[in-house]
């Protein structure tokens, strides 16, 4: 079997004490990793600071941004505030980045839509020199950057692994030229996911690179509950209001949703390792962090190797 994180809550009405309660429980439950989903006009939590409160409640599971929108950062100031985390942390930084899709959150930040793809494989280049300890000198077509060291120096050297999400096949490209790992979208579901990673694979050989040492993941959204309708209905509640009344016509839950009983969610967990999934990363679509107990004692026993 692979392995399992699940994300902080990414949705409005976070209180105080929910982001430590849910890291906590994630560890204590025996997960392999705590992610942060990134969004910028919604009411959910900043993935970096919640990240960051999660590292101060916990000291094993790996610490994942799944997928930060990384056009909307400054690259200088984004691999400063990464690298920091990856101190705070001790070394548990996974670093998974996105181009981002929804034009609100670009204009919001003042970034142009167009040739975000670009400018995010710009950016990395930039914080891989941050991340170095070095000057960073780099002329570009989206930046021109030349100043003295940025530290703080990651632990994890030369830098934390970068993984990157993406489903279009120019996106496939780049996250094989350039990425350490691949992370698969929360709506293709197994079969979508395996087509996907078959293609990703043919890249990354074609790009030199030996298939067998790129690593992957893949999102799902997830609700544990004794009626499988409720538990469906809930979670596409959550959806529809995060992405909006169109999710309902490219999104299948029979497809892609954990959702149901421990058993059935179980057997929908396990499509996804059967289809080639190494890391899954299940989503919460609801506040009560009574779920994560529910993955840990419920769900996780059922899976087969």
């Amino acid at each position: 079997m692979g392995t399992i994180g699940i994300a902080l809550p990414n949705l409005p009405g976070v209180t105080p004490p929910l982001i430590p309660e849910f890291a906590r429980r994630i560890e204590a439950g025996g997960c392999d990793a705590i992610w942060a989903l990134d969004r910028l006009v919604y009411e959910n939590p900043d993935p970096l600071t919640a990240l960051a409160a999660a590292a101060a409640v916990t000291s094993r599971v790996r610490l994942g941004t799944s997928v930060l929108l990384t056009p909307l950062h400054s690259p200088v100031v984004l691999a400063k505030q990464l690298a920091t985390l990856d101190l705070v942390s001790n070394g548990r930084l996974l670093v998974g980045l996105g181009i981002g899709s929804r034009p609100d959150d670009f204009a919001a930040a003042g970034v142009p839509f167009a040739g975000r793809g670009g400018r995010a494989a710009e950016m990395i280049r930039i914080m891989k020199q941050v991340w170095s300890g070095q000057p960073v000198r780099h002329q570009g077509r989206y930046f021109a950057i030349e100043c003295g060291a940025v530290g703080p120096v990651p632990v994890q050297h030369p830098h934390p692994p970068v993984w990157m999400g993406g489903f279009q096949e120019v996106a496939l490209k780049r996250i094989a030229r350039i990425a350490d790992g691949f992370v698969g979208s929360g709506g293709v579901g197994p079969a979508g996911f395996a087509a996907m990673w078959e293609r990703v694979r043919q890249m990354v050989a074609a790009a030199g690179r030996p298939p067998d040492r790129f690593p992957n993941a893949c999102l799902a959204y997830f609700n544990v509950g004794g009626d499988r309708e409720q538990a469906k209905a809930q979670a596409m509640a959550a959806l529809v209001r995060y992405y909006g009344p169109q999710f309902t016509s490219r999104y299948d839950p029979e497809r892609a949703l954990v959702f149901g009983p421990p058993e059935e969610c179980a057997r929908r967990a396990q499509a996804y390792f059967d289809a080639g999934v190494q890391h899954l990363i299940l989503v919460p679509t609801t506040l009560d962090a009574g779920q994560v107990d529910r993955i840990a004692r419920e769900v996780r026993p059922h899976l087969r190797a």
